[in-house]
């Protein structure tokens, strides 16, 4: 979807999208597809310049790839837990992450995106990926 937004896809285009199964018989080279289109996407200067029309609102595309950053960083940790893997995120990743979603703290669990939200009961002194994890409504 990030891929057809930011060439120039409507809302409506982007919600038929998601509504659509597009892993066919090779999920693999389905999911390598759509990371080769999103990164040449992505790869124009002016992409994030551009206003995309994303389902949840009209963004810049800056923000539409912070989005799938994040996208993709918790949702590698979700698929690492599901399978027994390596949970350890890039620090780096999970630093920039947390910068951009740290401003939805007080909204986050209610856009349903992200379970409920964080727990709220967390140490002071938690690494940053299990912060960042529990602000994205997982539970370490």
């Amino acid at each position: 979807m990030a891929a057809a937004l930011i060439g120039g896809a409507t809302r409506e285009d982007a919600i038929a999208l998601l509504t659509t199964a597009v892993a066919g018989n090779n999920p693999l080279a389905a999911v390598q597809d759509s990371m080769r289109a999103q990164a040449a996407a992505f790869a124009d200067p002016a992409a994030l310049e551009l206003t995309v029309q994303h389902p949840a609102m009209d963004m810049p595309g800056s923000q539409l790839l912070g989005f799938r950053v994040g996208d993709l960083l918790v949702h590698s940790w979700d698929l690492a837990r599901a399978i027994g893997a390596d949970e350890t995120l890039d620090p780096e990743v999970v630093a920039v992450v947390a910068t951009n979603i740290e401003p939805m703290r007080p909204f986050i669990g209610q856009v349903g995106m992200f379970g409920e939200g964080p727990s709220e009961t967390l140490d002071d002194n938690v690494d940053a990926q299990t912060a960042l994890l529990d602000l994205m409504g997982r539970r370490p």
